[in-house]
């Protein structure tokens, strides 16, 4: 298959690459952090992703403490975002950066949505943390009330709040949140989903303890399940100072409850991780297989995106068995799911209609196996004696010896009652009625009409 053709046909049915990076970083020092930044965004746009995802407050470092305090940290970030901007005004790609913003005398731990050298819009934090280890509180107010506000930044009026979604002109949509925001118990992911976003970014910076992460991942899954969407984590690495916490620089990507990547923890150098997101399928699920469209849809503004990079090459594993697991546990555990499932269902109609014996043909082959097992189980399952599962085999010109020593194993194993009746000549028979001569093989309907002179 040709690229261009490729191209084509994976823009057409929906995939968009998106990538969750940890760039290296030092403490305050902004120079530093937006060259690792400006060196990730680039790989990412070579790897034609459409949009790439940093941690939270990765401009200037997570851990700055009261430093966010001093406006010559604040001087920088904006020197660093205008870098950004310039980098970015010969890419495709949308970078999704946090930073410290100041807005109407309150700092906001926000995100920055970048594309070809514009700001498109700044998400800030809802949920801002004071508890245990985190009291963010000390510097950050809460942007969770603010909507249909700008924010003016660098010279430019740029969209600022809570009720921002961005749209590209083919239809992808996605959101952003902040950390907190997923551990809340109604993420502000949950309205961006209802209103359309089918991918959702969370810029992070959570510690590591011992189990956190397998709760971190476990939050990630089920919030991408329940939004029926594409989530993107990325949260702040080594860099980071360890006078009160460690960060391990966790980066995950996930699908509908599935994780597609997941980068390693408590790398010294910077990582990017890479997944390709099937949003038409996501747009299919939320409307055939769930309960998603009779969600409460809140107003929300729609930034548009200018065109995005488009996937050449699927990197993406499709499992080809999907309903059977590969471990032989998982397929042990499975296989019992659906012996119960069926058994169960069977046992209901058995007993509504009263019936005392089941009547099963047996092949020998998987189906007719399967039925068996199924009703030998809900035989179990009743104490009745199945004695009374009546098996029945009928052998004719099709039969091997093979299918058959296997039906009749199977039911002398289950200690079922079977009942062998041969078909070949009733079979016989009906040819003779008919006219047909049993050793022909290549009758057509067509042919078969004609000579015996049937009309229907």
């Amino acid at each position: 298959m040709g690229s261009k053709y490729q191209e084509k046909e994976l823009d057409m049915f929906g995939f968009y690459r998106v990538a969750a990076a940890v760039p290296k970083v030092r403490v305050a020092n902004v120079v530093f952090n937006i060259d690792q930044i400006a060196d990730i965004w680039r790989i990412s746009e070579e790897q034609n992703a459409a949009i790439v995802s940093f941690p939270e407050l990765c401009i200037t470092s997570y851990s700055c403490g009261d430093l966010f305090y001093q406006q010559q940290l604040h001087n920088a970030t904006a020197e660093g975002i205008q870098k950004l901007l310039d980098i970015s005004s010969t890419c495709q790609s949308v970078a999704i950066v946090g930073a410290p913003i100041w807005h109407r005398n309150r700092l906001y731990n926000c995100a920055i949505v970048i594309q070809n050298g514009a700001i498109l819009g700044v998400v800030p934090k809802s949920f801002v943390p004071e508890h245990k280890e985190y009291y963010e509180k000390r510097w950050f107010s809460s942007g969770m009330d603010i909507r249909g506000e700008t924010l003016r930044f660098l010279d430019y009026d740029v969209p600022f709040g809570v009720d921002l979604l961005f749209k590209s002109p083919k239809g992808l949509c996605f959101g952003v949140e902040i950390c907190e925001d997923l551990w809340s118990v109604v993420p502000p992911s949950s309205w961006q989903a209802l209103a359309g976003a089918t991918l959702l970014f969370n810029l992070s910076a959570s510690d590591e303890i011992v189990g956190k992460s397998d709760y971190r991942e476990a939050l990630v899954r089920q919030q991408s399940a329940r939004c029926v969407a594409g989530y993107v984590y990325a949260s702040c690495g080594m860099g980071e100072s360890t006078t009160d916490v460690v960060f391990g620089g966790d980066v995950m990507i996930a699908e509908n409850g599935a994780i597609l990547e997941r980068g390693e923890r408590f790398l010294d150098e910077s990582q990017v991780i890479f997944a390709d997101i099937d949003t038409e399928r996501l747009q299919t699920m939320r409307i055939s297989e769930t309960s998603f469209t009779d969600g409460k849809i809140e107003p929300f503004r729609e930034i548009t995106l200018s065109s995005l990079p488009a996937i050449r090459q699927l990197n993406r594993h499709i499992d080809p068995y999907p309903f059977v697991p590969s471990k032989k546990s998982e397929r042990t555990k499975r296989c019992r799911e659906i012996f119960s499932i069926q058994a169960a269902g069977l046992q209901k109609r058995v007993e509504h209609i009263g019936s005392k014996v089941c009547v099963l043909g047996i092949s020998g082959g998987l189906d007719s196996t399967l039925a068996l097992l199924a009703t030998y189980r809900a035989f179990e399952s009743m104490r009745r004696d199945v004695k009374d599962i009546v098996c029945v085999t009928m052998p004719g010109f099709g039969t091997t010896g093979r299918t058959l020593q296997n039906a009749k194993r199977l039911c002398e194993g289950l200690g079922v009652t079977l009942r062998e009746i041969d078909i070949t000549d009733i079979c016989l028979e009906h040819f003779e009625k008919i006219g047909h001569d049993p050793s022909r093989h290549d009758e057509s309907l067509k042919t078969f009409r004609q000579e015996s002179g049937l009309k229907y």
